[in-house]
């Protein structure tokens, strides 16, 4: 192909644009939205409450990065198999960042603004992360990423104010009087953190009572001292995947809400730590029911633990139905 030179009142008129394959779908995007282009992470930590479309996320450069599968939003096949897919990462304008996940790069091309034709959408449509298409030919059509509306999707998480020392390893860091501490515990595959001073006790589960209650987080109760203490299923509160029993091999972390007690059953205790707020990374925020419960990732030992308000775990009517079901009980 012959090289050509534009004049300036050209240049001005052209966008350049990087062309990215989904199979056999041919994407473009234009080079000033995306920062980089990287291979497949090599470990990628799994986010409680996520959509289908967000694979994850995972630490590039002391940045978390939100990994999105875009052919879930498009209702694309797409195959389960990451490991030789590329990531995209994608910049707007307030310093946020989406990893883009797809098969291969293709080509760099500049094209004169006109050739792009635009599509109209019903206002909720989520297809508006496709903004028009340029056709290069009879046979070779692109769809062009609409960075924009692709960055306001509900849900697509978005992290803003970007801590820089995500992947830190808490135990290598000389703590200070002013440290937290918390305790990192397991449901199915996720670790979560709460702060020490939050929670009353944690015991193992033991003589578990059966009240009838309409609730799907309710377990059953407990008789601590001289308390009446419901259960909540920690694994439906963030959709987790675990045994709904309370087996006896299982823990219950206490809390005091509202002046109630409340136990939080999950499968194991792990960790007693030490932290800063310093150390508290940025999480991907999504307009999803209980995501205000999430305060941020702390890294402890290389294992990511998402550490959690325990105030905003339950909504007030289940606490009120937690607590209220059991008054009949004393």
């Amino acid at each position: 192909m012959e090289s050509e030179i534009f004049s300036s009142s050209e240049k001005m008129s052209m966008d350049t644009y990087s062309t990215l394959f989904l199979g056999e779908n041919e994407f473009a995007i234009n080079v000033r939205e995306i920062q980089e282009v990287v291979n497949y992470p090599g470990y990628l930590a799994q986010m409680p409450l996520a959509p289908d479309y967000l694979v994850g996320f995972f630490n590039l450069n002391n940045v978390v990065i939100p990994l999105v599968d875009i052919c879930h939003i498009l209702n694309l096949k797409s195959s389960s198999d990451y490991r030789n897919k590329k990531v995209a990462i994608i910049n707007n304008n307030d310093g946020a960042k989406i990893g883009l996940l797809f098969d291969r790069t293709g080509e760099v091309l500049r094209f004169d603004k006109d050739l792009r034709n635009e599509f109209n959408y019903a206002e909720d449509s989520a297809a508006k992360v496709i903004g028009g298409t340029i056709q290069i030919s009879e046979t070779r059509l692109l769809l062009v990423i609409n960075r924009d509306e692709l960055f306001k999707l509900e849900n697509v998480p978005l992290i803003r104010g970007q801590k820089k020392n995500c992947g830190i390893n808490i135990k290598d860091q000389k703590m200070n009087f002013c440290g937290k501490k918390c305790i990192g515990f397991s449901v199915g595959n996720e670790r979560i953190a709460i702060e020490l001073d939050k929670t009353h006790e944690v015991i193992q589960i033991r003589d578990v009572k059966i009240h009838d209650l309409e609730s799907e987080i309710y377990l059953g109760y407990i008789h601590l001292k001289n308390l009446i203490v419901p259960l909540v299923n920690f694994a439906t509160i963030i959709e987790s995947k675990t045994n709904e029993s309370p087996s006896e091999d299982r823990k219950a972390i206490i809390i005091k809400l509202a002046e109630e007690f409340i136990g939080f059953v999950v499968d194991s205790v792990d960790t007693i730590s030490t932290f800063t707020d310093d150390q508290i990374s940025s999480l991907p925020m999504m307009n999803k029911n209980r995501f205000s419960m999430f305060v941020g990732c702390l890294f402890i030992e290389n294992k990511e633990f998402f550490l959690i308000d325990s105030n905003k775990v339950l909504t007030n009517n289940e606490l009120l139905e937690l607590t209220q079901g059991h008054l009949n009980l004393y």
